[in-house]
């Protein structure tokens, strides 16, 4: 009786078990089935464009690719990507900066795999943020785009039934049949549904800098499918057009990994897509034919002929017009665009008359009259090098930014002021001293508002009476000049107690006899132990509110920029590629920690900008936005001054996986003395933490700041 009552009981709770199961099931299936696949809304429409890569780009597409008519140009670009994707080939596309080019690779690569021309189709970006955009706009096209709902069901159903939820890709059925639907990051498998061309085809993005190799996809009936179709958008970056190694880098993985991805067996089509940035970048070279014979294709410019009033209208009175505006009064702008609009509207036949351009509804229809007033519009605005780059695909030829100073680039930048004098427009005096053993060495800049900066002082201590000293031929050490201190932190102290003195303690008079004062000062200590007295005397010194400890960082491209690290819980504020923290090991202390790499491209840009003093001119006072000059009238007083500030060679580094990209600076194989340019670099570094100067008000650029925690204030350190 007991077996019998145990096994009646097994069995009841076995079928209460499957039932549970089969409802759950039920329930889990009917969230996972699509139903029965709808039929297409426009039979017509969906066959008009299968073998008409343009038609599909206008009629499926209103928003984008049709919302004006193609050009000439644009013609021939899609002809070529729908003959790679119909029959295979090997082709560029090279085309002004505007062209729409993104849009249209995107949109190619739904074309080839909605009709079955391609069944795995790889699209690659200049790295993986890029790779990723891409991705996203086929993604929102598949999801949001009404038209494609319409009429291709068999593929937009099952996606708009994962409702962007990736987790229901493994049970999503139709009619009880697994659909084997991807959606990741980088891959979207298109879904198996019985009767569609389309059935398992995927897209797959990478940025040029990933891993490329091994690319393929595993269909549900057990086959390997290969890609068969590669169209690559925008390959380079600017930081990577200006560095022939990182060129080269790309491309051979073009030719090497992109172009293998098919294997032996077969051929792959492969388009390339881009805007040329640098001259010989990886765009300029890939259309010469002596280098790479087995590609076709074409450059298209913006304009392909100038007006015949180049020069007097347009880049005279009409120029003139446009620039005519205060920059510090809200609107003005405005009002010298509209009176240049009234003066094209006046003279439009005589100024078009010879221009043509390859688009002519590339223009901002609110703003501008013309195509051809939007090409010169660029051109004033931009200026003539980012115009020859990014319109025409012809780089102007110059220097370029990883070109290195010379000592004369440094020497020939004098102010006018005497030694010591600091400009009346001076806002922010900065200091810097450099710790050696047995000497320090000093910078003194002064900064305006617009970031102009003054090399008013530097010198090394104990003093060598003479500006061309060196570490390796100093006769006056610290042990020399303090010969009853015998050891040597008592030495340093010694020796900071003095320079402070020197430094911190005086006026520093402008050419009216103005008294300004060193508000804020670096002391650089070596990272360990044997900076810690020099950390403790900054702290206890009778400067404490003016001195601060720095420390350089030597980031390579792989280490994460001070700017995007999370914040630590000893970080008091971080800036411009700098980060203040306490100090761990001093009460109170605080230790600044320095982008070397960024700051020293900072600096060596700012050298290049303005000119050199007129040698006539002995009135001459400097003071162009956001350059840096030597004090005096005398060139060869700042040789050694020169040398240092060239001392250290600058590469350019990108990180493979990550696509970040940096200058990194090295001495010279000579080793050459770098104090100076060290001081330099670190007085720029404390005009930012100080506040109260930018380069937003020069006209220049330089890299963009990443964002500040909390307010920026001009307040004492």
């Amino acid at each position: 009786m007991r077996d019998d009552a145990s096994s009646s009981l097994k069995e009841k709770a076995q079928r209460h078990r499957d039932k549970m199961a089969s409802n759950s099931r039920d329930n889990y299936d009917s969230v996972a089935e699509i139903g029965a696949i709808k039929p297409v809304g426009n039979p017509e429409r969906r066959t008009r464009c299968e073998n008409d890569l343009a038609q599909f780009l206008v009629e499926y597409f209103p928003g984008t690719t049709g919302l004006s008519p193609f050009s000439d140009d644009h013609k021939r670009v899609i002809a070529r990507l729908q003959e790679a994707a119909l029959k295979g080939g090997r082709y560029f596309n090279l085309v002004f900066r505007g062209f729409a080019k993104t849009t249209i690779s995107v949109n190619t690569c739904i074309w080839a795999v909605a009709y079955g021309h391609r069944a795995l189709v790889v699209l690659i970006g200049a790295n993986r943020n890029a790779a990723k955009d891409l991705l996203d706009a086929i993604k929102a096209e598949l999801e949001t785009n009404e038209l494609l709902a319409e009429d291709f069901p068999e593929i937009c159903q099952a996606i708009a039934a994962l409702e962007g939820k990736n987790q229901r890709c493994a049970s999503q059925t139709c009619e009880g049949e697994l659909t084997h639907i991807e959606w990741t990051k980088d891959k979207i498998v298109f879904p198996t549904i019985a009767g569609s061309v389309s059935s398992g085809a995927a897209i797959v993005t990478r940025g040029i800098t990933s891993s490329i190799r091994g690319i393929g996809q595993r269909r549900a009936d057990g086959t390997q499918q290969r890609p068969d179709l590669v169209i690559c958008d925008d390959l380079q970056t600017d930081q990577s057009a200006a560095s022939p190694v990182q060129v080269r880098k790309r491309l051979m993985t073009l030719s090497k990994s992109i172009l293998k991805l098919a294997g032996h067996n077969s051929t792959i089509a492969c388009v390339v897509n881009g805007t040329i940035i640098e001259r010989d970048d990886l765009m300029d070279r890939l259309r010469d034919p002596l280098q790479y014979p087995g590609w076709q294709g074409e450059t298209v410019q913006m304009m392909r002929s100038p007006s015949n009033a180049h020069e007097t209208l347009w880049l005279g009175d009409y120029a003139r017009l446009r620039r005519s505006f205060d920059p510090k009064q809200p609107g003005d702008q405005d009002r010298a665009q509209d009176e240049a609009n009234q003066f094209y509207a006046a003279h439009r036949a005589e100024m078009d008359a010879g221009c043509v351009v390859a688009w002519e509804h590339c223009y901002d229809h609110e703003l501008e009259l013309s195509a051809i007033q939007h090409a010169y519009n660029f051109l004033i605005d931009d200026g003539p090098e980012v115009f020859a780059a990014e319109c025409q695909s012809e780089p102007l030829r110059g220097e370029t930014e990883l070109e290195q100073l010379i000592a004369a680039d440094v020497i020939h930048k004098l102010s006018g002021y005497k030694h010591r004098e600091v400009p009346p427009d001076t806002v922010r005096i900065t200091c810097f001293i450099d710790c050696q053993d047995e000497s320090f060495w000093y910078v003194v800049v002064s900064w305006t508002a617009n970031y102009t900066g003054y090399v008013i002082d530097y010198g090394c201590w104990p003093d060598a009476k003479s500006r061309d000293a060196s570490k390796k031929t100093l006769k006056k050490t610290l042990a020399k000049a303090y010969p009853d201190f015998k050891n040597k932190e008592t030495r340093w102290r010694a020796g900071l107690f003095d320079l402070c003195e020197q430094l911190l303690g005086r006026d520093w008079l402008d050419p009216d006899g103005k008294p300004h004062a060193i508000q804020y000062a670096f002391v650089d200590v070596a990272d360990g132990d044997s900076s810690l007295p020099i950390r403790s005397w900054v702290k206890a010194s009778k400067w404490s509110k003016i001195l601060r400890c720095s420390m350089g960082l030597g980031l390579r491209p792989a280490d994460t920029p001070l700017g995007e690290r999370k914040k630590a819980d000893d970080e008091l504020r971080r800036g411009l590629n700098w980060c203040e923290k306490r100090d761990k090991k001093v009460r109170g202390g605080s230790i600044t920690w320095i982008d070397t790499n960024w700051w020293k491209s900072f600096v060596s840009n700012r050298w290049r900008v303005g000119s050199p003093r007129p040698k006539e001119d002995k009135g001459y006072r400097a003071n162009e936005p956001g350059a840096l000059y030597l004090y005096g009238v005398d060139a060869h007083t700042h040789q050694t001054f020169g040398v240092h500030q060239t001392s250290e060679a600058r590469t350019r580094l990108t990180h493979e996986k990550s696509g970040r990209t940096i200058d990194f600076w090295s001495l010279k194989p000579n080793r050459p003395d770098n104090e100076y340019f060290d001081g330099l670099v670190g007085c720029a570094v404390l005009a930012d933490m100080a506040g109260g100067v930018s380069l937003k008000d020069s006209g220049l650029k330089s890299v963009a700041k990443p964002q500040r925690r909390g307010p920026r204030k001009a307040t004492p350190l």
